[in-house]
């Protein structure tokens, strides 16, 4: 005869995980089955066979301990059970018959009954209206970027025309950060209605997913890019940009033999280029901030801490490339040296003359050969307060340029649609080094040559938002807003600076 833990076993129970109740039931059908073995078997005629020989039960172990009952034991199993059904019959009330008749027949002890009852009571809340085949978790999502008033063509772009028609049916008046929780608590099989006294519980069942902190993600890292994206991006303009793999600091080179073909003979045979290399240096760099929407947040239902911080930290981010950028370009009064990249003096300010002449200086310059780099200017950098001559000098045909007298004149611009005008408010920002409300720089194209680089870790140009560890029971939704990237000059060949004054 097998054990009570040997009978658990074969029947596919773990009696780690049994609670008392379910050992006390399991165990008067184990003693039952046990006592029903000992029984005469009928023959198959319905004759009982001869009685087997019977055993008085010793009432002393060998141990000389007592035995214990069984007929007492199961007397209190099934008092026991008798008592567990009285009271789940009494917590259904006749009104849940479903739930009293699996609670029964699984075993349910009054407490998991209760629950049973009290979520079956709880008045069923809205479910998101969707057409066939959209889930509710994009529904959500687009009801977000809604109410946080991205443009509604993005949204559509993100989502598809049925997910946001869906969230519009849905949410009339927009979603708020509350109704949001309660909304992803409820997709889960949830039925809450207010988040009043349930704060702790619709939190810890709205976020018992990764999937409503990856709706509050997206969201965030939408209105960091908004704010990213606001910030001056004239770097991308006059910048080269590369990928790297980490943040090691990486070497390129510049081959600067010539290359130039020479007459093959007429035995055919190829000479070789003597190669030379220029190296420069770069290195990526992490930059970020913190940022969290506080317990206190979403008791208040305010939607603008999900988007106005993540907004300030993506702004954050752009300021940060652009310090690191223009510093790096701006101080560079040991880099555009000598009459090949700079000019200076009256005649350097910026204008039709000044402009031709920087031209000159460019198509000047030579390799490491002595042989010209045949290059062609590309983009007119300037600070503020020369971008409408640099965009005169771009677009008109006619400049009217002042005279030493300080009279207009006219004259031909030949210098119209040549030079793409780009402006910062950097230059001229006496917090950096080198600054200056005069100088300007005639620039190369930078995929030719670079005077300035940008790194991306893994190709990445823009800052990335993501939920980091946090109870939001206790601090909130917390999130961390991070960039990586390096700026490094490189080579002053591709480009002229000019002074711009005496």
């Amino acid at each position: 005869m097998k054990t009570f833990e040997q009978w658990l076993q074969a029947n596919g129970h773990d009696v780690t995980k049994l609670t008392d109740d379910e050992k006390t039931r399991l165990k008067a059908q184990f003693d039952e089955e046990q006592k029903k073995a000992g029984e005469p078997a009928k023959t198959d005629a319905g004759a009982e066979p001869k009685p087997k020989p019977q055993v008085q039960p010793a009432t002393v172990q060998a141990s000389g301990e007592p035995t214990v009952d069984p007929v007492a034991d199961y007397r209190k199993t099934v008092a026991a059970e008798a008592r567990r059904v009285a009271a789940v019959h009494k917590l259904c009330a006749g009104a849940h018959a479903d739930i009293e008749a699996k609670a029964i027949e699984e075993g349910w002890t009054e407490t998991q009954t209760e629950l049973a009852v009290l979520k079956a009571s709880r008045p069923a809340a809205p479910a998101i209206h969707a057409p066939a085949g959209v889930e509710a978790f994009p529904v959500l999502e687009a009801a977000l970027d809604l109410a946080a008033r991205l443009p509604e063509k993005d949204v559509i772009a993100d989502h598809g025309d049925k997910t946001v028609e869906a969230a519009h049916k849905r949410f009339r008046r927009g979603i708020s950060l509350q109704e949001l929780f309660m909304e992803a608590a409820n997709a889960l099989g949830h039925s809450f209605r207010t988040m009043r006294g349930n704060e702790e519980d619709v939190l810890r069942a709205a976020f018992s997913t990764r999937t409503l902190s990856g709706i509050l993600g997206n969201t965030a890292n939408k209105y960091l890019l908004a704010g990213f994206s606001a910030i001056e991006q004239a770097w991308r303009e006059i910048a080269a940009r590369r990928s790297v793999k980490d943040f090691k600091q990486i070497t390129s080179y510049r081959m600067t033999g010539s290359f130039e073909y020479e007459e093959v003979g007429a035995d055919g045979e190829l000479t070789h280029d003597a190669v030379n290399e220029e190296s420069f240096t770069n290195q990526a760099k992490t930059y970020g901030r913190m940022f969290t929407v506080t317990r206190q947040d979403i008791i208040n239902d305010d939607l603008g801490a999900l988007t106005d911080t993540p907004r300030k930290i993506g702004r954050g981010a752009g300021l940060k490339l652009n310090d690191v950028f223009w510093t790096a370009f701006m101080n560079n009064s040991a880099f555009f040296t000598g009459s090949s990249k700079y000019i200076s003096g009256a005649d350097t300010a910026l204008g039709i003359v000044a402009l031709t002449e920087a031209v000159g200086v460019f198509f000047a310059k030579t390799d490491a050969d002595s042989k010209p780099l045949a290059l062609t200017p590309k983009v007119l950098l300037v600070p503020g307060g020369l971008s409408v001559l640099a965009r005169q000098l771009f677009s008109d045909t006619m400049v009217n340029e002042l005279t030493t007298a300080n009279k207009p004149k006219p004259s031909n611009n030949p210098h119209a649609g040549q030079f793409q005008p780009v402006a910062s408010a950097y230059l001229a920002n006496s917090n950096y080094t080198g600054y200056s409300t005069t100088a300007w720089y005639l620039l190369g194209d930078p995929e030719d040559i670079a005077t300035v680089e940008v790194a991306f870790l893994n190709g990445v140009e823009r800052p990335t938002v993501e939920s980091a560890d946090a109870n939001f029971n206790v601090l909130g939704i917390q999130y961390r807003g991070y960039f990586d990237f390096g700026v490094a000059r490189q080579d002053a060949r591709g480009g002229v600076k000019s002074k711009g004054a005496a």
